[in-house]
Order: C-alpha cells, then sequence, then structure tokens
C-alpha cells in the first residue's frame, strides 16, 4: 500500500502523539493524506483550533506592521533613511528633577487631605475628652458646699493611666469624697482607665472662706495616655467662685459726734443671718490715732485689746464698747473701724472678713485738756512686778474763759488678792500731796485713786486760758519679796485720768487717754564674776548666771552674751542645772536656751570660766549685757530685757 495515501493511524497510537509538534501530520491532515481512527476525532478538531489560532496571529501581525510603517514613513509614502536620523539634544535631568518634584507635591497633598479628611473613626481626638465641674458659684462666706467633677471619653479609643487632679481655693476646707482621693491632700484621684465612649464623675464636698466680694477658683486637672500613644495628655478645667454674701450683719449704734476728753459709748451687735452655728469668728476694732477703749462688755481678748474672739455663733450678741477722745487744740476728724472676720481653722493666719465698717466722726476740740503719760508712753505697755511706774499728767486751758474749781482724779485698777493691791501704795511718791482712796472692784480688782485740788494746787481754783499745769507721781509695783505673786490671777492695770471743772457756771468732766499696762513675769537674771590666779598669775574669772521666776511659766528662753579679749575657755567648768548651753569659740558667744522655766523654779545657776592669756589695759569688759527672751505663757507676750555685764577692774 502506497505511504502518501494509505497511512493508517490507530487509535492506540493517536493517543500517545503529541499532534502540536508533528508538522507532518498537521500537513497531511489538511492534504487529507492521514485518516483518523474513532478515537481521534478529537485531535483533529483540536488541530483545526490551533490552524486558526495560527491564522489570526498572523493577520494581527500584519495589521501591526501597517501601523508601525504608516508612523515612520514619509508623507509621499516612501520610507525615510535611517542612516540620516540625528539625537535630539534635550534636558533629561531637568525633566526628572520637575517629575519628581510634581510626584512629591502630589503625594503631600494627598497625605494631607487623607489626615484631615478621610480620618479614620479609630483615631484619636483630643477634644473628644471632656472635663466639666458644676456646683455653686455664689457662695456664702462659710457655707457647705459640693461639687461635681464629670469626665467622659466621647470616642473609640480607650484612655489609661487618668488621674484627676485638683488645685483648690485658698479658703476650701475639704470634708469628703464620693471616690477617696489617693494622697493625704485630698487633691488627687488615680482613676486607672476610662473606656471608650466612658464617662466618671467625683463629688467633693467642703467649706468655702473668703473675704466679702473676693473671687476664688478651683482649677482641675484630668491626666491620661490613649491607646495609641505613648506620651501623657491633659485636660484642663477651671471653676470661679464669688465670694457674695456674710452669714452674720453687724449692727452699730454710735453717738454723731464726740467732744474730745469726754467718754463715748459704740452699741455692736452681731446677727447670725444663718440657721447654722457659726464658729471662730471675731470682732475686731481699729481705733486710729484718737480713740482711747476704757472697758468694754463682754472683755476683750488678754492678748489683744481691740480683738474679742467669739467661739460660738448662734443667736444674736451686743458688745458695749467704752472710750475717750484724746483731747486736742484744734477740731479735728477721726474715724473707726469695725469689722468682724472669721477663720476656717481657728487661726489668725487664715482671716477673711466678713462684715466691715468705717465710722467717720466730727471731734469738737475741748476747752480744757488732759494728757496722761506713764513711764513715758501715752499708749499701752508691759511691766513686770517690782518695777516703778513713774506718771505724769498735764492740763492745759485751751479755751478762752477763765476755768475755776478744778479738781483731778487719777485712777489705778490693778489686780489684787484678799484685798490687797499689787501696787505698793505706801511707797507712793508724789510731790503735791494727793489725797488717797482704795475702793474694791471685785474680788481680782481693787481701785486706787489720787485726788488733786486748789487746796492741794492753788492754780486748780483758776485756769486762765493759756495756763498749764503738770503733776508727776511714782508708784511701785510689788514684788515676790513683798508677797506671793501666784495668788494673782489678773494680770492688767488700768490708769486714767479725769477732771471736773467749771465754764461759766456749767459743771463739765472730761477723761484722759487711758494707759494699759500689762504684767509679764518677773524673769531676772543676776550676774556674778569670781576672780582667782594661777601658778603664772593668769586671772581666772568664773562666771554664774542666776535665774530666778515667781510670778507666770516661761518657755523658749534663751540668755546669750559676748565674751571678749584674749582667753581660753574652759570647757570642763560648764555647769548648766537645765537646758542646754554652747560656746562658739569662732564668734565668742556664750548661749544658754531653756525650753521650760516653771513658776518658782528659783536658784537654777549657769557656770562657766575663762582664764586670760594676756590682760589689755585698755579692755574694761570681759563679757557684754546679757541679752534675754522668754515667752510668758499667761499674757501671751515676748519677755525682752537684759542682764548686767561683767566688769574687769
Amino acid at each position: 500500500m502506497s505511504l502518501k495515501k494509505n497511512i493508517i493511524v490507530q487509535d492506540q497510537a493517536a493517543e500517545g502523539m503529541d499532534i502540536f509538534e508533528h508538522k507532518f501530520v498537521r500537513k497531511s491532515l489538511r492534504k487529507g493524506n492521514v485518516s483518523l481512527g474513532k478515537k481521534s476525532e478529537e485531535v483533529k478538531s483540536v488541530v483545526d483550533s490551533v490552524e486558526t489560532q495560527d491564522k489570526e496571529e498572523k493577520e494581527e501581525e500584519k495589521k501591526i506592521k501597517k501601523e508601525l510603517l504608516e508612523i515612520y514613513e514619509n508623507e509621499d509614502g516612501t520610507m525615510p533613511d535611517m542612516k540620516e536620523f540625528k539625537k535630539r539634544q534635550g534636558s533629561g535631568l531637568l525633566r526628572a528633577f520637575l517629575t519628581l518634584l510634581f510626584s512629591c507635591l502630589f503625594l503631600g497633598a494627598v497625605a494631607w487631605a487623607g489626615f484631615f479628611f478621610w480620618q479614620p473613626k479609630t483615631g484619636f481626638a483630643e477634644d473628644e475628652v471632656t472635663l466639666s465641674i458644676t456646683g455653686d458659684n455664689k457662695i456664702t462666706i462659710g457655707q457647705d458646699v459640693e461639687y461635681r467633677v464629670m469626665y467622659r471619653n466621647n470616642q473609640n479609643i480607650p484612655l489609661s493611666k487618668v488621674s484627676l487632679q485638683v488645685r483648690y481655693p485658698a479658703g476650701f476646707v475639704f470634708v469628703s469624697s464620693s471616690i477617696a482621693a489617693t494622697n493625704d491632700t485630698h487633691d488627687e484621684w488615680i482613676l486607672g482607665s476610662i473606656n471608650n465612649q466612658s464617662s466618671g464623675y467625683i463629688d467633693i464636698r467642703g467649706k468655702i472662706y473668703g473675704n466679702l466680694n473676693e473671687q476664688q477658683s478651683f482649677r482641675f486637672f484630668l491626666n491620661y495616655v490613649p491607646a495609641n500613644f505613648s506620651s501623657e495628655f491633659q485636660k484642663v478645667a477651671s471653676f470661679d467662685l464669688n465670694m457674695i454674701n456674710s452669714p452674720l450683719q453687724m449692727i452699730i449704734q454710735s453717738p454723731t459726734g464726740a467732744t474730745l476728753g469726754l467718754p463715748v459709748i459704740y452699741q455692736v451687735t452681731l446677727h447670725n443671718k444663718t440657721s447654722q452655728e457659726l464658729k471662730n469668728i471675731a470682732l475686731i476694732l481699729q481705733p486710729g490715732d484718737l480713740f482711747n477703749k476704757t472697758s468694754s462688755t463682754p472683755k476683750t481678748d488678754l492678748n489683744n485689746q481691740d480683738r474679742w474672739t467669739i467661739s460660738s455663733l448662734v443667736d444674736d450678741q451686743v458688745f458695749l464698747i467704752r472710750g475717750v477722745y484724746k483731747a486736742v487744740s484744734s477740731t479735728a476728724s477721726s474715724s473707726l473701724n469695725f469689722k468682724v472676720v472669721i477663720t476656717k481653722d481657728g487661726k489668725d493666719d487664715n482671716e477673711y472678713v466678713l462684715e466691715e465698717q468705717v465710722l467717720p466722726l466730727n471731734l469738737v476740740a475741748n476747752d480744757l485738756n488732759i494728757n496722761l503719760a506713764v513711764n513715758g508712753s501715752v499708749g499701752d505697755a508691759q511691766v513686770q512686778p517690782g518695777d516703778i511706774l513713774n506718771g505724769s499728767i498735764m492740763l492745759k486751758n485751751s479755751g478762752t474763759v477763765d476755768l475755776t474749781n478744778a479738781e483731778l482724779q487719777l485712777i489705778v485698777d490693778a489686780p489684787a488678792y484678799n484685798n490687797r493691791s499689787i501696787m505698793d501704795w505706801t511707797k507712793l511718791d508724789d510731790p503735791n500731796d494727793g489725797t488717797i482712796t482704795g475702793q474694791k472692784q471685785s474680788e481680782e480688782i481693787r481701785r486706787g485713786s489720787i485726788v488733786w485740788n486748789s487746796e492741794k494746787v492753788a492754780n486748780l481754783g483758776n485756769l486762765k486760758p493759756g495756763d498749764e499745769v503738770n503733776f508727776d507721781w511714782h508708784l511701785p509695783i510689788r514684788s515676790s519679796l513683798d508677797l506671793n505673786l501666784t495668788q494673782f490671777i489678773a494680770n492688767n492695770i488700768v490708769i486714767t485720768a479725769q477732771v471736773k471743772y467749771t465754764n461759766n457756771g456749767e459743771v463739765k468732766t472730761i477723761t484722759s487717754n487711758p494707759i494699759n499696762l500689762l504684767i509679764n513675769s518677773d524673769l531676772n537674771l543676776q550676774t556674778k564674776d569670781e576672780v582667782s590666779l594661777d601658778a603664772t598669775g593668769r586671772e581666772t574669772h568664773r562666771i554664774f548666771w542666776l535665774l530666778t521666776n515667781s510670778f507666770h511659766e516661761l518657755k523658749n528662753l534663751e540668755l546669750q552674751a559676748d565674751l571678749y579679749g584674749d582667753f581660753d575657755w574652759n570647757q570642763g567648768d560648764l555647769k548648766v542645772p537645765l537646758g542646754k548651753a554652747n560656746f562658739d569659740s569662732q564668734k565668742k558667744i556664750i548661749t544658754w536656751n531653756i525650753d521650760d522655766l516653771p513658776i518658782n523654779k528659783n536658784n537654777e545657776t549657769l557656770q562657766f570660766s575663762v582664764t586670760l592669756n594676756n590682760k589689755n589695759s585698755t579692755q574694761t569688759s570681759l563679757a557684754s549685757k546679757v541679752k534675754i527672751t522668754a515667752d510668758d505663757m499667761v499674757t501671751g507676750q515676748k519677755i525682752t530685757k537684759t542682764g548686767e555685764e561683767v566688769l574687769l577692774n
């Protein structure tokens, strides 16, 4: 059989043949020279498909070639000579730079727009963390207040390390809070974390103090760290308070005018406007330069003669304040200042003004001036047992007519025990020999008086305009050598002078400025120096400081003196009965400190000694005067005095 016509491909052989790689078979199929078996009909179908695909690819190639020719051919349809093509010079670097710049600007704009306009909801927004405060901002001073501090995380980012801090107003007193504070000053709360879309609050309760019409403020700080940040953020809020109301009212009844030298009375009523008890308040008088308070009901504080402390005020309380204006030679004007203060903890350094009134007064000069001075002072002073009061009184007719039948009286109200005054009237020195009388005022106070009239001083019978009369007197205070001072309870000596006279048939009486003398303890120091010679002829000075105290308990005593010259300090001779003593070798100062010196703790003697190396003939003192300070626990006053110096013979 001819191969060209009779090739027979069996089904089994056709199954293993790759018809796509045997061009011979493909051509034979096209010419009909190959006969396929039954199972190879599918192969023929695939070959036909491949042929069709090849035909399409060739047509596509022809189309592309035609389009390329159209791009490069000349206008007349001919192809250009490729040898005549020239390379065109251009700025590739500039184009690359401009392309890069444009790309950066474009990408930056896209990023900016994405951050501000297409920010995902899961991003952190600081404005979505809020902190606010609610409560009364118009305050009555001293009232109970409550403030709610609210915080909220209004976003999908949780917050961690959350804490709330507060700076309280100066007049705020913390009482309690709905969540316990985490520190002793009650101004910080560690909250931990705040979940997304969560909130919370803290109620803070307390009292507010301040001056009337004063503004104060709270400052709150919420510190936190967002979940997608590592740094801390802070939200700040403030809350202002206005002190617009006082819890009490002060009502003053006073004379419309006052005559110089004549007594006046002021009535002050404190009215509690609230239903609550008011604590730690005080009435304060600022008398100015001309007014002198002589007495009051109730009495003033022991350590402040112009202050009345009120521990509790529920109902109205009335104060009667008596005084006199100093006599002057012409018409003058003055004013009194009354104010009520409150303290948030009972200490004077935290006072706030609740009410204040200033009373202007027209004062009329009298026709007779009277002035009183004790120990060179016309005002209050401090004394101690054993002192001598050196007093003087001046009367002057400042009018235009004669004043007749003048009678002058000196009044001394002093502490007493068992009808015996602390003043030693038996040793009164009075050159004008006035008449002395005594009168019991109370179990604690006894009054002694000296009266001078025309029988004692002739000029008092008729004082012509411009005439002036002076009275001098000297009155001792008894010491512990005369009586037991611990039996005396009162500590004040009040001295005034009063003159009665006739002016054109009218009898008038005027009073001088009062003088209050506060009696402190009778602390005393005696200094003693014993001198001896050693084998080389050097002087050794053994010095003794002897303390005595028999009236009031003392605290915080300090005794100090400077030592002079070339000497050796003998540390072994230092003997300290109580307290502590120290010698500063650089400054050459000896100091003795005592925390507490009770009553009758006498004969407490400090001993020390120094040995002179070279005695300077021009040196007159070995030790300076001893400077002494102490606190009187009864009067509350600071005692300052000096002890004797040590002289070199």
